[in-house]
């Protein structure tokens, strides 16, 4: 009779499937959720991006330039302009590169950030659209527009969002508080950290790549937030990426 009537089961249940944030799972981390104020759904912006094609991509613009780290100096432009977002594609350059900021070119000759550290000597280089068919061994296979903006994240994913926005309700507005959020939204990825430029503003430096869904947890989810009357720009330096490719390059991709 006592077996029956006995709660111990159920609490433990309740326990380790709703209240104990290392093991709940589903529902539980959705109650924790609200709690600590951040939803499982997030909403992301579509982007449509670069995807190999069998039609000649659309070149904005033709120069010569060289790179040194993610400074590419173009010294003359043969036609076209240079933008933000452009792919650029050249001999010796890492493929999946593009145009991440101006320096002191604003389309034309001068100083621009790219998006892969990399040492090319001058050469004539191009530029394309981020939208156009790419040739062979620039950008993976299209895979289609996506259905619905709204992305469900994981148990796993959703168990650290909730730990770095408990972390978020009671940080003090300090750069060791900011920091420590970034350790837990990302652990072992590699560099992420805040710096103060005194002026009202703050910089974010992530020294590996985000995805459009982590971006938009960073500036959406409300786990970081600047304190009031700073504003913050986010800055990535993801190295080198790898795409699948069927042309020789420096280190391309296989299938499998």
């Amino acid at each position: 009779m006592n077996d029956a009537v006995d709660p111990t089961t159920l609490l433990d249940a309740f326990y380790n499937d709703v209240w104990n944030i290392d093991t709940a799972q589903g529902y539980g981390l959705d109650v924790l959720g609200r709690i600590v104020g951040v939803s499982r759904i997030i909403y992301v912006a579509p982007t449509i991006a670069a995807s190999q094609g069998f039609k000649e991509a659309a070149t904005t613009a033709t120069f010569t330039g060289s790179i040194s780290g993610t400074t590419l100096t173009v010294t003359a432009v043969a036609s076209g302009t240079i933008a933000v977002g452009n792919y650029l594609v050249g001999v010796g350059v890492t493929a999946g590169t593009t145009v991440s900021a101006l320096g002191t070119g604003t389309g034309g000759t001068g100083t621009y950030t790219v998006s892969s550290s990399q040492t090319v000597a001058s050469e004539t280089m191009t530029t394309l659209t981020a939208t156009d068919a790419q040739p062979f061994g620039q950008a993976a296979f299209y895979s289609g527009n996506p259905n619905s903006n709204s992305y469900a994240l994981s148990d796993a994913d959703f168990r650290t969002l909730i730990l770095a926005k408990a972390l978020a309700n009671i940080n003090d507005g300090s750069i060791h508080g900011y920091n420590a959020i970034l350790m837990t939204l990302f652990p072992n990825r590699g560099n992420a950290y805040l710096i103060d430029n005194l002026d009202m503003t703050m910089t974010l430096y992530i020294d590996f790549g985000l995805s459009n869904v982590e971006l938009t947890i960073l500036q959406q989810s409300g786990v970081f937030t600047p304190p009031a009357g700073v504003s913050y720009t986010i800055t990535q330096n993801p190295g080198s990426q790898f795409v699948l490719g069927f042309s020789k390059l420096d280190s391309p991709d296989t299938l499998g």
